[in-house]
């Protein structure tokens, strides 16, 4: 009888233990006790929400983002429940603001972890709650903190911190039910099945929320998301008429119906697309060819059944070609010659139109360019190799991201581009292979772009101006940049008229990571510089890679970012999958260039980054992106760090005629993990040979046919059998030359 009370009520004391505030001193009534409190954070005693004290944390210098911790006894499978009362100073800069959060750990391997969005810019106390994720099996400890999320600066207060367990597993279980839809305005919705919604698992009153995003960065789009109370059996539709075309996500989690703040992060978000009814792309990609070429094709993939038939008509309007009409079955895809045979050089508009019986015409329309002999001659344009021709000659680009309207110390935007800023950087890129892409380019209006670029052709340093006019939340007017301008349209098309004929040019950076709600916005913008100045390319840059082949009608080079931001080894290890991926959906007459992280602050960072760099090379990358000189600069060894760039450049640009060279047919291969190669044809072949971790290992490679001999600078390597074992150190990097002939004697 005594143990069945005891149990009985231990059960009645359960509920309560659950509910446990498990932060110590939560309110800093007993000053530090409990917390590592790093410099920029103090017990104040003149500021509190409740009690007599709270935790303050100040920083001006945005490179170093600290936080205070408690170490806590979460247990995995199980979610926490998080709320604190935040005040907020001028915080700026940070994505998340002042903030708190959960992470766990399995020894010193991050393991994940939860934080809401906090406050920012200048915040009365305000309480934010949230539910965190499960915690991950195998997690041996964990901790809450406070900080000022990355980049940013200003000041805080935090108080009443509580992380209560919260035993519920599973709290939505959602999907979409029609992922892809096809056509135009006449597309039919997305939907989306809500069967279960936990919100009872929070205090107060809880809506289900179901966005519409759109990649990269999964921002819901405007006016495309719907809330219903918590539970379970909601349908939901999304119109998508209006919808552009490309790839989307969709996300649910439990929002405050009171204050609209997000109670948990959305998890794994869901893919949808809308598809065109027929999808058409030119070969050669950038629709740029110079008189004598051969006709570029049509490539076409169809999504709905019908007659297809293509158009050609000159800058006039004038129609110069048309094909007869070809059925295509939904799901087809067709290599078509555009309908003409040779044309004199200028610019020509190539009209696709799908002809179906249920449903409406649809009709897309893509840009040829031919140029004269003279015209190429004095271009920078791509080559059949997908090689950039400069002025004739074949070239590997390699620039260097700056944006010279930014504290380089504190990361804040300045209002204009600081000409002492712009002389610092050319400096350090004057004489040396590399070029600077600018973010900042445009600051300052139009004849300041202009003397701009002239100043980088009287430094020998090849320019890319970053021509970010979009009408974005976070974009500076139109105004700020070319005054008196009524159009972006205006604007742009200006940009390409003075910078044309400028001997620096390389190229347009036409976008950083927008992705499908602006693609409109990125064909017009593609298009009106190819009107105006059909010599140079432009250029996107994206870390999504799953909308590379929807984006593909606004942009010439594609770049994606290779950036192992965590967990180094692993994410080196993943970035030639990264790059399969890329080529996979790319255009195959579209080059990719590597956009390539810093590693700044890292002892070893210039060894990681030189392997990284010949890693992209070795996958195939036409131009080498290095984000970027202000991330350099936060470098404790700055001079060091750029004096190795420096290196590294000469030394590709040396090496450039062999890793260009093309693939050879028959390659070495290897079973070693982790080990890159490329195998370059000619006679001599030759392998290039990549370990981008921090591991030694021991590589055996084999050898194609008839190659008896391996040189590696002066020192002939060991061949047996056709098989070479190379011993190579962390982030080791081989060009190896390969011969064909009589077995040597080895060193």
């Amino acid at each position: 009888m005594g143990r069945l009370v005891l149990m009985a009520a231990l059960a009645l004391a359960l509920p309560s233990l659950a509910a446990a505030n498990l932060v110590k001193n939560p309110g800093f009534e007993a000053g530090a006790e409990g917390w590592d409190l790093p410099e920029g954070f103090a017990v104040d005693t003149a500021v509190a929400h409740s009690g007599a004290a709270s935790l303050r944390f100040a920083w001006d210098d945005a490179a170093r983002r600290r936080i205070a911790t408690q170490k806590l006894p979460l247990r995995p499978g199980r979610r926490h429940l998080m709320s604190a009362w935040l005040k907020s100073e001028d915080v700026h800069g940070a994505a998340l603001g002042a903030t708190f959060g959960l992470q766990w750990w399995r020894g010193d391997q991050f393991l994940g972890g939860s934080s809401p969005l906090g406050v920012g810019w200048t915040t009365d106390w305000t309480e934010v709650r949230f539910l965190s994720e499960v915690v991950a099996p195998g997690t041996t400890w964990a901790e809450v903190y406070a900080t000022l999320d990355w980049n940013g600066v200003g000041a805080a207060w935090i108080d009443d911190i509580s992380v209560t367990e919260v035993p519920v597993r599973e709290v939505l279980r959602w999907r979409v039910l029609t992922p892809e839809v096809v056509g135009a305005a006449d597309s039919p919705p997305f939907r989306v099945q809500v069967d279960l919604a936990r919100g009872d698992v929070i205090p107060g009153d809880v809506d289900v929320a179901v966005e519409l995003c759109t990649p990269p960065w999964n921002g819901p789009l405007k006016g495309h998301g719907q809330a219903a109370p918590a539970g379970g059996g909601h349908d939901f539709e999304f119109p998508t008429g209006e919808l552009q075309e490309g790839v989307y996500r969709f996300r649910a989690l439990l929002r405050d119906r009171t204050t609209g703040r997000d109670l948990m992060a959305p998890g794994v978000l869901q893919p949808a697309v809308k598809r065109p009814p027929v999808e058409c792309l030119l070969e050669p990609h950038s629709g740029v060819t110079t008189l004598g070429q051969p006709v570029p094709r049509l490539k076409v993939r169809a999504y709905r059944d019908g007659a297809l038939t293509a158009t050609v008509r000159d800058a006039g309007g004038r129609l110069v070609g048309e094909s007869p009409a070809t059925r295509v079955p939904a799901g087809a895809d067709r290599n078509l010659p555009l309908p003409v045979r040779s044309l004199p050089p200028g610019r020509y508009r190539v009209q696709v139109k799908l002809a179906t019986e249920r449903c409406p015409d649809y009709a897309s329309a893509l840009d040829w360019t031919i140029l004269s002999p003279a015209e190429a001659a004095q271009g920078t344009l791509i080559g059949p190799d997908n090689l950039l021709r400069d002025r004739g000659r074949t070239w590997l680009p390699m620039f260097v991201y700056a944006a010279t309207a930014l504290d380089p110390r504190t990361m804040a935007a300045r209002e204009q581009r600081d000409p002492e800023y712009v002389t610092y950087v050319l400096d350090h890129l004057a004489g040396t292979p590399l070029g600077l892409l600018d973010y900042s380019a445009l600051d300052g209006g139009p004849e300041a772009l202009e003397a701009y670029a002239e100043e980088c052709s009287r430094r020998g340093v090849r320019f890319i101006p970053a021509v970010n006019l979009y009408e974005t939340p976070w974009a500076k007017p139109l105004g700020h940049y070319f005054p008196g301008f009524s159009s972006r349209e205006q604007a742009f098309r200006d940009v390409a008229r003075r910078l044309r004929d400028c001997p620096a040019m390389a190229g347009y950076y036409i976008n950083d990571e927008l992705c499908t709600e602006y693609l409109a916005a990125m064909r017009d913008l593609r298009r009106w510089l190819h009107e105006e100045d059909p010599l140079h390319p432009t250029i996107q840059v994206h870390v999504d890679l799953t909308c590379i082949r929807e984006l593909a009608p606004s942009y010439d080079i594609f770049g994606p970012e290779l950036y192992p931001w965590r967990d180094w080894d692993q994410m080196m290890l993943e970035m030639p999958g990264m790059c399969d991926t890329v080529l996979q959906d790319l255009p195959p007459t579209a080059p990719f260039w590597a956009c390539l992280w810093h590693f700044s602050n890292a002892p070893d960072g210039s060894e990681r980054l030189r392997a990284l760099t010949y890693l992209a090379l070795a996958k195939g990358a036409r131009g080498l992106l290095f984000y970027a000189f202000h991330e350099f600069q936060r470098d404790a060894h700055f001079e060091r760090r750029w004096r190795d760039l420096v290196a590294l450049s000469r030394e590709i640009e040396a090496q450039a005629p062999i890793l260009t060279g093309p693939e050879a047919q028959r390659p070495c291969r290897t079973n070693t993990p982790g080990v890159v190669l490329r195998t370059i044809e000619g006679d001599p072949g030759w392998v290039l040979v990549v370990n981008p971790i921090s591991k030694s290992r021991t590589a055996a490679i084999t050898l194609p046919p008839g190659v008896t001999r391996a040189r590696w600078r002066r020192h002939d390597l060991p061949v047996h059998q056709g098989t070479l074992t190379l011993r190579l150190r962390p982030y080791d990097v081989r060009l190896i030359r390969l011969d064909q002939g009589r077995t040597q004697a080895t060193l």
